[in-house]
């Protein structure tokens, strides 16, 4: 199923008026395919992955077009059948999604089960056999932990099997590298670029990540792709001086 995002723009009402976050944003997914949208803080990068899960706050405008597979993403109800089945989000700073009195497992079993409840007996397998994939050297213990007795990207990890344990089409992944040290960097890199199958958008200001996973760039700035291309050459040689600025702080 293919991302299209076309002209899309939100803003927020606020008692100082409106505040513009996103302006006649286009981009697209093609079915497999990874694309990175980069850019620095505040840009609008999780305004955009909000818009399409239909997590967008009541004061918000919409306009624009967002389709998945032809679907509307803009339409409440299509957004939420889709949201966490079809199309699933990995948040960075994991440890801050997680409920802290609730076992990893747990939650993880009950992401399968809240779209599964005929088939709760395959919660648990599926979640150990999801943190065996993303590298786990004890699945079993990290299934039993809380939140606060894993490292920072152990969580990220965790996350990730999460949001894989329904088999999404669609992948949005959050500053997944945020925080984390070089080796716990490097793992979850290497959880991401063992995912196939799967369209992935990736939000990001890691350059690196980019580069060792994406097809495709869009840069934004303040609400708007300024600059988009074919990965490697859109990073080896950016047109617009942010993109450059942007390629330089991360190399």
């Amino acid at each position: 199923m293919r991302l299209e995002v076309d002209g899309l723009s939100v803003s927020f009402g606020t008692p100082r008026g409106e505040v513009a976050a996103l302006k006649d944003v286009a981009l697209a997914a093609a079915p497999g395919e990874r694309v990175a949208l980069a850019g620095e803080s505040g840009c609008g990068k999780t305004v955009l992955a909000l818009a399409l899960l239909g997590l967008l706050p009541r004061n918000a405008r919409v306009a624009g077009s967002a389709r998945f597979g032809g679907l509307d993403l803009l339409n409440p109800r299509t957004a939420a059948a889709l949201r966490g089945r079809d199309i699933a989000m990995c948040w960075s700073n994991a440890e801050r999604f997680f409920n802290p009195v609730v076992t990893v497992g747990a939650q993880i079993e009950e992401a399968w089960t809240l779209h599964h409840p005929e088939a709760r007996h395959q919660a648990r397998r599926r979640a150990l056999e999801l943190l065996d994939r993303m590298g786990f050297r004890d699945p079993a213990r990290v299934h039993r932990s809380y939140p606060f007795q894993l490292s920072g990207g152990m969580n990220q990890r965790a996350m990730l099997a999460m949001s894989l344990i329904n088999s999404p089409r669609l992948l949005l992944v959050d500053e997944p590298t945020r925080g984390l040290d070089d080796l716990s960097r490097q793992r979850v890199l290497d959880c991401l670029r063992e995912i196939a199958g799967v369209s992935m958008l990736l939000i990001t200001h890691d350059i690196g990540l980019v580069e060792d996973l994406a097809r495709r760039i869009y840069f934004m700035r303040a609400g708007e792709i300024l600059e988009s291309g074919p990965c490697p050459e859109a990073l080896r040689h950016p047109a617009h001086p942010y993109a450059r600025e942007l390629v330089r702080a991360g190399a």
